[in-house]
């Protein structure tokens, strides 16, 4: 298992299945009746890093986290689409016998992985920096650019078993409590990635 279940909560996971299928078929030898010109394709969504990123003026909600994410931006981030996981309170979290009260998302492609997950009770202040400390430990430290997301607020490195670098972020916003990671063999990548993953959660979440 590449993460490790979240620090508190009780959730099971469901998986998330895309319901959506286009199917495009092409008549040769046809011209359009209306003669109306498509619509071009909207252009694929950017990346923000988090230092474009402005999370001090940003409203968070607590809802489904997965539903909220751009799924074409996270495939940009993590290198490839891949195969998606999602839980909710009252849910068994993935992999553990526990039952969590928060919305997470676990994405898996083919060059890294990403988790985000977004508590659903209103989190208090003091709660908050006992959770950052506990974050923080023998395999994870601390960087700098924690400051940046949410107050209290942390970014964190940690060295994993399976060699892969994992790095994240956690902070409250108002009373919402919010963890994103992203774990990957490519440790020259894994700040940029960890840094745009966690604003595309951001904006997920914003009201």
């Amino acid at each position: 298992m590449l993460f490790p279940g979240p620090p508190a909560g009780r959730t099971a996971s469901r998986r998330w299945l895309a319901s959506s299928v286009g199917l495009l078929v092409a008549v040769t030898g046809l011209t359009a009746c209306s003669g109306e010109e498509e619509s071009p394709a909207p252009p694929p969504a950017t990346p923000t890093p988090l230092s474009s990123y402005d999370t001090t003026a940003i409203e968070l909600e607590r809802r489904d986290l997965c539903a909220s994410l751009d799924q074409s931006l996270a495939a940009r981030i993590l290198g490839s689409p891949g195969a998606i996981v999602e839980w909710a309170p009252g849910d068994r979290l993935p992999g553990t016998d526990e039952i969590a009260d928060e919305w997470g998302c676990r994405i898996t492609a083919d060059e890294a992985t990403a988790e985000a997950w977004v508590a659903a009770p209103p989190v208090t202040a003091p709660e908050a920096r006992r959770l950052v400390k506990r974050l923080t430990g023998m395999k994870c430290r601390a960087r700098e650019a924690g400051a940046d997301f949410g107050d209290p607020g942390t970014a964190y490195s940690c060295d994993l078993n399976s060699g892969a670098t994992l790095q994240g972020h956690a902070g409250l916003f108002g009373d919402t409590w919010v963890v994103t990671r992203v774990a990957t063999d490519d440790e020259d990548a894994a700040e940029d990635a960890a840094d745009q993953w966690a604003v595309a959660v951001l904006t997920a979440l914003e009201r």
